[in-house]
This record gives structure tokens, C-alpha cells and sequence, in this order.
């Protein structure tokens, strides 16, 4: 570090411990950080204390309370009465949030708040590509990854994915890790990145990168493929899910084929107008006829000829059998 950056320190250090640091010199912060400070304002009980941007118009008020502390969705304002500053929280910048802003007590007017700017520099403001682009690793393995990239020991390393707005893992410490994630740095002057523990989700696009304080940050951009036994078996679940699915539809397609044919074979045979008098003689030559032909020639002019009620005979089943007997007999 030369002398202009220790002085350019010293000074940035200065404001914010006043708690307000000048327009001309921002907070400059790296993409995914939080940003705090704090600045002493005379809070009177129950009066409004809020933080804006730009020139506090309604739609640039970001939190107001008239309690001691109040958050809306990333910012935060907390007044504190033992010193009689209120602080200021605002969590995982983005480069947007670069601007000007205000923190205040009371009503919008001149001396009734302080000032400050933050500057957000994006994670990876220059992109590198290492020797080695694409890294191959099996399912339930470990891969490890040299990022070509010169850091110091206390700058801050990362692992994000794709566009880097999300990180995965980050450290300023030479060594550290998590149950999924490693970064170490090495005598060299560069660091690794260490993923354990591998899935087939964990194939992708990826970029290790180093933050830096007065120089540029860098990124290193690879690929990662997961392989390995496990890639032989997938295919093959596959397939078998496809025949199992095969399978199913066609046991159901035969059995609504059986349901079809049940349904039209029942419905013959439940028919009560089928066969049921075939054999029956026409009625017109029943011998127990109630009608006569009438003789045209007959000088009997009733137009109905006397009936006569025919002799019913009822017959003991013990004489039906004595009969049959004699008739056997003959």
C-alpha cells in the first residue's frame, strides 16, 4: 500500500467515525455487501426521523418512523438515545443503490439532516478465463478448482454462479469452509475453490473472483460437468419409467375394453322382450274362443250368439296318479 492510499484510508476512516462522510468521497462498497453507518442528529421524543435519495421528493423516501427503529424491505434506520445517533443499515447492495442519500429528523429542510453518497462496484467488474474452462466430476464426489487469480490473503474471495448476483460462498480469511463449499489460499499468491458432495444439479456455469479495495475486482469463469457412474443409471431409469407408464396404459385400455363388452353382453341377456313368446299360438286359434262367426244367412238378428261357459273338471293329485296307473295298466 503506497503513501497516497494509506492517506486516502486515513480519511475515509475519519468520516465515518463523524458520521458523515463528505459528498466527494462515497462509501464504496462491492456488489452482495451491507452498507452501515451512523450519523449524530438531535432527536426530540417522537419526532420523525427518515432516509431518502436525491432530494427527498415522496417517492424517494426509502423508511420514515416516528419510533426508534423502523425497516422496509433492505433499509433500516435505528436511532440510538445513549449517543444520539441514528444508524443506517442498508443490506445486499446492488449496483443501483449508487447515489446520493439523506438521513434526517423532522420536516425536509436545510440542517435538519446529513448527507452521504455510496458507491457499489459490481463483483465482477473485469472477467478472466484460467487455463482450464470446463472441470469434469462424478456424482457424490469432490472437485476442486485453482482460480488463476492474484489475491491477497486478506481480500475477499468468492464463488457465485451464472451472473454472480447471488454468492455462494465468500471469505477473507486465508482459510474456510462449509458443509458444500471451500476456499483456500495458497503460498502462490492464488486461491482454491473446493465443491464436495456433487449432484447432478451442481453442473453448470460458474465464476470464482477476488474484491478488492483500490483495484479492479476480477472474476474467473468455468464450467463444471458432473459425470460418472451414476450418468449410466440415469438413462436407464428412464427407460424403465417409460415401460412401467407403457405398461399401465395398456392394463387400463383392456380392462375399459372388458368393461365394454360386459355392459353390451348383460344388456342382451337382461332384454325381457327377448324370446320370451316365440312359441305361443296365435290367439285367433285358441280352442277356448269366447267368439263365433256369425252366419250372415241367419234370421237371427241378436247380434251375439249365446256363449257357453266351458266345464272346468279339477283333478286330486291322488287320482291324476291312479289314473296314470290304470293308463299303464292298458
Amino acid at each position: 500500500m503506497n503513501y497516497h492510499h494509506v492517506v486516502l484510508f486515513c480519511f475515509s476512516s475519519a468520516a465515518v467515525i463523524n458520521g458523515n462522510a463528505a459528498p466527494n468521497n462515497p462509501h464504496t462498497k462491492m456488489e452482495g455487501l451491507d452498507f452501515f453507518s451512523q450519523y449524530k442528529l438531535n432527536v426530540q421524543p417522537g419526532s420523525r426521523i427518515y432516509l431518502c435519495r436525491n432530494d427527498c421528493r415522496k417517492e424517494d423516501i426509502l423508511v420514515e418512523t416516528q419510533r426508534e427503529s423502523m425497516q422496509t424491505g433492505r433499509y433500516r434506520i435505528r436511532y440510538d438515545k445513549t449517543d444520539n445517533k441514528v444508524h443506517v443499515v442498508i443490506t445486499d447492495l446492488i449496483p443501483s443503490d449508487t447515489g446520493s442519500y439523506k438521513v434526517g429528523v423532522g420536516e425536509y429542510s436545510p440542517g435538519s439532516y446529513k448527507e452521504f453518497k455510496i458507491k457499489v462496484r459490481a463483483r465482477c467488474e473485469e472477467v478472466v478465463h484460467g487455463e482450464q474452462q470446463v472441470y469434469s466430476g462424478t456424482v457424490g464426489g469432490n472437485i476442486t478448482i485453482q482460480c488463476s487469480l492474484s489475491a491477497h490473503a486478506l481480500n475477499r474471495k468468492f464463488l457465485c454462479r451464472d451472473t454472480c448476483h447471488t454468492i455462494l460462498f465468500e471469505t477473507i480469511s486465508e482459510r474456510v469452509g462449509s458443509n458444500k463449499y471451500e476456499i483456500t489460499y495458497g503460498n502462490n499468491g492464488l486461491f482454491n475453490v473446493t465443491i464436495t458432495q456433487l449432484t447432478w444439479s451442481d453442473s453448470g456455469r460458474y465464476s470464482c473472483g477476488v474484491g478488492r479495495q483500490f483495484q479492479t475486482n476480477q472474476c474467473q469463469v468455468f464450467e463444471i460437468t458432473v459425470t460418472g457412474a451414476g450418468g449410466a443409471l440415469r438413462p436407464l431409469v428412464c427407460l424403465t419409467a417409460v415401460v412401467l407408464l407403457v405398461g399401465c396404459v395398456l392394463l387400463l385400455y383392456k380392462q375399459r375394453i372388458r368393461s365394454v363388452e360386459y355392459v353390451n353382453t348383460r344388456g342382451s341377456e337382461g332384454n325381457p322382450e327377448t324370446a320370451i313368446y316365440d312359441d305361443c299360438a296365435p290367439f285367433s286359434t285358441y280352442e277356448g274362443s269366447t267368439y263365433w262367426e256369425l252366419d250372415p244367412q241367419s234370421r237371427d238378428h241378436t247380434p251375439y250368439s249365446t256363449l257357453d261357459t266351458p266345464t272346468y273338471v279339477y283333478v286330486l293329485p291322488s287320482q291324476e296318479r291312479a289314473q296314470s296307473s290304470a293308463d299303464r295298466i292298458k
